[in-house]
């Protein structure tokens, strides 16, 4: 099995959870959507793909 080892450090790095208008609550920890973006933009695959 394959693994990918991922390290989140930076100094000023927040991750959007929950948004209701124009509030939007931010954590310190990547969330699954957030790592999945990343990991789609690496590997090239557009925005509005299918």
């Amino acid at each position: 099995m394959a693994t990918l080892l991922m390290c989140f450090d930076a100094t000023m790095q927040s991750w959007g959870t929950r948004s209701q208008f124009a509030s939007r609550d931010t954590t310190t920890e990547p969330t699954k959507s957030g790592v999945v973006g990343l990991l789609a933009a690496a590997l090239g695959i557009p925005r509005d793909a299918d």
